[in-house]
């Protein structure tokens, strides 16, 4: 069994209004993969700024659609309020990879929540407002408890993973790599949830094990 790192649940960034912001805002799920990587490649000199920039110009973005649907995940997200920063995202491996968003704005000495994607679905939070950065923890309890009005859903990730395993066609691992969770301000965020797919994995296994050994006790 794979050996797990310790998670600092107790993590807080300092500001979700720092360095760390300049590129967490770019919608574009592909866009942002392409920068990171430039920028692991110390070429993101290269990089013609539209692609740098929050939101594509509408012709770029119909050029870009029509290469490809999966190259427009995150494109059609909500543009952003006054202040509002994107501190955690979850994207989908579906035919458009639709990307849901968790934004922070200022409102006041507070600061304000919001769950988005890019359908204009209803998101209700828990609670939507803090007077400081959450801690990792209190961000994953944000992401586990937001409820999806038009889904009748709790959750953000591992509901998508319980929907694609109750479809039956798919194997497990493939319903983990379904979601990919990325923040610019939480660097452990998706270790957690690449953790909690280990152990997803291992308790529907033995579900099944146990499955498997009731009907084997009931045949004839």
């Amino acid at each position: 069994m794979t050996k797990h790192k310790k998670i600092d649940m107790n993590f807080r960034p300092d500001s979700y209004w720092d360095e760390a912001a300049l590129l967490a805002n770019v919608k574009g799920e592909f866009r942002r993969r392409q920068i990171l990587q430039a920028i692991d490649d110390d070429e993101v000199d290269e990089i013609p700024p539209p692609i740098l920039a929050d939101s594509l110009p509408e012709h770029l973005r119909n050029f870009t659609g029509s290469i490809h649907p999966m190259l427009m995940g995150g494109e059609y997200l909500p543009d952003y309020e006054e202040g509002e920063v994107e501190i955690a995202r979850v994207a989908l491996d579906s035919t458009t990879c639709d990307v849901i968003s968790v934004r922070a704005r200022p409102e006041g000495k507070r600061i304000r929540y919001r769950v988005v994607d890019e359908y204009t679905s209803d998101y209700v939070l828990e609670w939507d407002q803090s007077n400081k950065p959450l801690t990792l923890r209190r961000l994953i309890q944000l992401m586990n408890t937001v409820e999806s009005i038009e889904f009748e859903s709790q959750g953000l990730v591992d509901q998508h993973w319980d929907y694609l395993a109750s479809e039956g066609s798919y194997d497990l691992d493939y319903c983990v790599a379904f979601t990919r969770v990325s923040s610019k301000f939480y660097t452990q965020l998706a270790e957690y949830y690449d953790q909690k797919a280990d152990e997803w994995i291992a308790e529907r296994k033995s579900r099944y094990a146990e499955d498997l050994d009731e009907e084997i006790d009931s045949s004839p």
